[in-house]
């Protein structure tokens, strides 16, 4: 089986007498030929190469005054949490 670069992902082309039930529907959604089933091995890319495609799908999907929000209550959250771990500290000094 030839590798070669399509969209996203490394083409690795058919999978060898396999048809996952869900293909019709995922090549239907995203425009593959339905009598062509392809697989993509993400796993045999550069891990740095995966991150960067998917920090690229992602990011346009990112609402950055949410994220803002809500990354500046979970510092609030940490250090509401550290004061009370803090506090068991003094439980046997007295």
């Amino acid at each position: 089986m030839s590798s070669r670069r399509a969209g996203d992902g490394w083409c690795t082309g058919v999978a060898s007498g396999k048809r996952h039930p869900r293909w019709p529907a995922f090549a239907r959604c995203y425009g593959f030929d339905l009598d062509r089933p392809v697989q993509w091995e993400v796993e045999a890319l550069d891990p740095a190469e995966l991150r960067r495609l998917v920090l690229d799908a992602v990011e346009p999907h990112i609402d950055r005054a949410l994220l803002a929000r809500q990354l500046a209550e979970e510092m609030r959250q940490r250090r509401r949490l550290a004061e009370f771990l803090a506090g068991f500290g003094d439980i046997g000094s007295g």
